[in-house]
């Protein structure tokens, strides 16, 4: 996982697989398990909002600007 797909994770604006999360959960020292039951509901909520009208690589919500 890169560094810009690491912010856009914790900020919110992505919801990558499970694999990829629990891997993220681990690196921070966390407890994946604590984890899997939120992702599950976000996960979700993610794929039933998913509008196939919008270009590919788009969000429903505004991604804040990287800075330089």
């Amino acid at each position: 996982m890169s560094a810009l797909q690491a912010r856009r994770v914790l900020a919110g604006i992505d919801v990558p697989e499970w694999e990829v999360l629990a891997s993220l959960v681990c690196v921070l020292g966390g407890r994946p398990l604590d984890f899997k039951p939120l992702w599950e509901a976000v996960h979700y909520t993610f794929l039933m909002c998913d509008d196939p009208r919008l270009p590919e690589g788009r969000a429903h919500i505004v991604v804040p600007e990287e800075e330089p």
